[in-house]
């Protein structure tokens, strides 16, 4: 049986938390003109991406902005302290394959048992990889 987890992770997979588009929000003019020390947000980052689940959340959140580099930072915190995390470690592979390293990505889903997903997660995550194409989508 899947772990609450996994089938929290293949819902929010499904339902398009992989946008690859930034989110359209409003502005905060007051939040924009508020300097905001590096040390203060990193310490937050790190905070964030201490837990499982909120560093999975954290990732979500900074992907569906555009930031994939940003997500793969907090996803690599959150495997750094929970290394057999399945839900991070196919985050992790999707998020390579966005920014183009296809051969990163391959080498996450090969750490993978596809036993432990759907099929329909694993085909959807196999899409966006482009596995067997020699291109990431």
């Amino acid at each position: 049986m899947k772990s609450f987890n996994q089938r929290w992770f293949a819902a929010v997979f499904l339902f398009g938390s992989f946008a690859s588009s930034p989110a359209v929000s409003a502005q905060d003019p007051v939040a924009e003109s508020t300097p905001v020390d590096p040390f203060v947000e990193l310490d937050q980052l790190a905070d964030a991406s201490a837990e499982e689940e909120s560093g999975l959340l954290l990732a979500q959140e900074q992907a569906k902005r555009g930031e994939f580099l940003e997500a793969l930072g907090t996803i690599e915190r959150v495997l750094a302290l929970h290394p057999k995390s399945d839900s991070a470690r196919i985050l992790h592979a999707v998020y390579l394959c966005r920014i183009d390293d296809l051969p990163g990505g391959e080498a996450e889903l090969g750490k993978l048992k596809e036993k432990r997903f759907s099929e329909e997660l694993w085909a959807q995550t196999q899409k966006i990889c482009k596995l067997g194409t020699g291109e990431a989508q």
